[in-house]
């Protein structure tokens, strides 16, 4: 996705530095976390409110303890 790629990397990088790891580390979990920014966007393209979107993206989706 070229056109969204910095929105997205942006909204990665604002994620906990433990799960920005995480995702370095499992690319299935980088592909779903990615996925998820994605719907989040283009939720907000379709005049969603963003502030309910950015609060459903769970930042701890799939972090293994």
């Amino acid at each position: 996705e070229p056109d969204t790629a910095a929105k997205v990397t942006g909204m990665l990088l604002e994620m906990d530095q433990t799960e920005v790891l995480h995702l370095l580390e499992s690319p299935e979990a980088l592909k779903s976390k990615v996925a998820e920014a994605m719907e989040v966007l283009r939720n907000v393209q379709q005049g969603s409110n963003p502030a309910d979107q950015l609060a459903a993206l769970s930042l701890n989706d799939g972090l293994v303890s």
